[in-house]
Parts: C-alpha cells; structure tokens; sequence
C-alpha cells in the first residue's frame, strides 16, 4: 500500500461508494488464503464489527469457516 496512491488502501474518511469499488477490484486471486487482502478484510473488519455474514447460502462466524468455504470454490 502506498500513501502516493489513494487507491491502494481503505480510508476511514472514503465513502461507501469508494470502498465498494476499492474491494471490487482487490486482488483476489482464487483459492489463496495466504497474503489474501479480501480474507483479511472479512476476518479483521467485518466478522471484528458484526461477528457474522452470509456467503451464499452459508453463515460465516469464524475465519476458519471463511478459509473453507473461499478454499472449496
């Protein structure tokens, strides 16, 4: 991430349509867990603040179940 680039990171201050279109085009490379930025944004920030979300038709509650599913894709 660089601070030269507004687009290489998550701000505090961006609004909803930029984090949308900055998560849109992260890197996310199929079946890579490791150095993954979409699995450390869901784990960190969205299971950290709301303890839960649905992928599909599945509830996830813990990065283990979100490593599963992303790995069986």
């Amino acid at each position: 991430m660089s601070k030269s680039d507004p687009d290489s990171a998550i701000f505090m201050e961006d609004s909803a349509e930029d984090v949308k279109r900055k998560i849109k085009k992260a890197y996310c490379p199929p079946q890579v867990v490791e150095k993954n930025p979409i699995i450390d944004y869901a784990n960190h920030i969205v299971l950290g603040f709301f303890g839960k979300f649905s992928v599909k038709t599945e509830t996830v509650s813990s990065l283990s179940t979100l490593v599963r599913g992303f790995v069986m894709v």
